[in-house]
């Protein structure tokens, strides 16, 4: 998986499809998909360390899957998929807690899409149209 992150933003930009198994489909998340990945607030960072590589791709799976160009419409079984992807034990105990208790919030919303529009178009130019 290849991502870059967007300048003034929390977002990251997929550089290159990325292909995973959920409820037995192989899902495609397009190049040019907008992410934050797994984002909680910085004190707790040491718990998910949002930036670790399966971190990172656990995050981008879990937003397309609250996206709304995924057809998954359960979001507990979105948040089962993220958890189970996470180690050790203890960030998952904290990822459950977290998107049991926040995930409402961003279900199906795509909030930070809204949020940062223009910035994410400007990074899709730069980073995909120029390859």
């Amino acid at each position: 998986m290849r991502a870059e992150f967007i300048r003034h933003t929390p977002m990251k930009l997929l550089l290159e499809p990325h292909y995973f198994d959920y409820k037995w489909e192989t899902l495609k998340i397009p190049e040019g998909f907008a992410f934050d990945g797994a984002s909680i607030p910085r004190i707790f960072s040491f718990l998910l360390k949002p930036n670790d590589t399966d971190s990172t791709i656990a995050g981008l799976e879990h937003d397309f899957l609250y996206s709304k160009i995924s057809w998954a419409i359960d979001r507990k079984d979105a948040d089962l998929f993220f958890i189970l992807k996470l180690s050790p034990l203890l960030t998952r105990i904290f990822a459950y807690i977290w998107v049991g208790a926040f995930g409402w919030y961003s279900f199906k919303k795509d909030r930070n899409y809204k949020t940062y529009k223009v910035q994410i178009e400007k990074a899709r130019k730069r980073l995909l149209d120029n390859k």
